[in-house]
């Protein structure tokens, strides 16, 4: 009697396992979704001031 409770435990803790698996890599994606665009307007902002400074500057001489 007592081994098919624990396999009912393994299976449940392995399909508790196989989603809490899921959930995390579901996150993660999330995550670099939401993360992208900002690194984007980071790293792109000041790259496009400095050109926009530097036309400026060009467009004076």
């Amino acid at each position: 009697m007592g081994q098919p409770t624990r396999d009912v435990r393994q299976g449940i803790s392995s399909s508790f396992s196989t989603f809490a698996a899921g959930l995390n890599d579901a996150m993660l994606l999330v995550l670099v979704v939401l993360l992208f665009p900002l690194i984007i307007l980071l790293v792109g902002a000041p790259i496009a001031l400095m050109v926009r400074a530097l036309i400026e500057i060009a467009h004076r001489f």
